[in-house]
């Protein structure tokens, strides 16, 4: 709710600590969008990476957001 009311520092603080609480794809995948907004590319990745392994691999589009970070990350 807050990254969509612009509070993207909030929306972060919020996911942190929902996965503090229970680790799920869907809040990965939502924090990594929230670095891949603010361009923390490496951040992206990792989350990525942590919701395609609780995807057990199986999400086109999480692969696809995953490469794009890792690109990114190296540049």
């Amino acid at each position: 709710a807050r990254y969509k009311q612009g509070d993207v520092e909030g929306a972060l603080l919020d996911l942190t600590h929902a996965l503090g609480l229970r680790k799920d794809a869907s809040a990965f995948y939502n924090r990594g969008r929230i670095y891949e907004a603010l361009e923390k590319w490496a951040e992206a990745r990792d989350d990525y990476s942590q919701a395609l392994n609780f995807a057990q691999g199986k999400s086109p589009h999480l692969e696809k957001r995953l490469h794009r970070c890792q690109r990114r990350a190296m540049v």
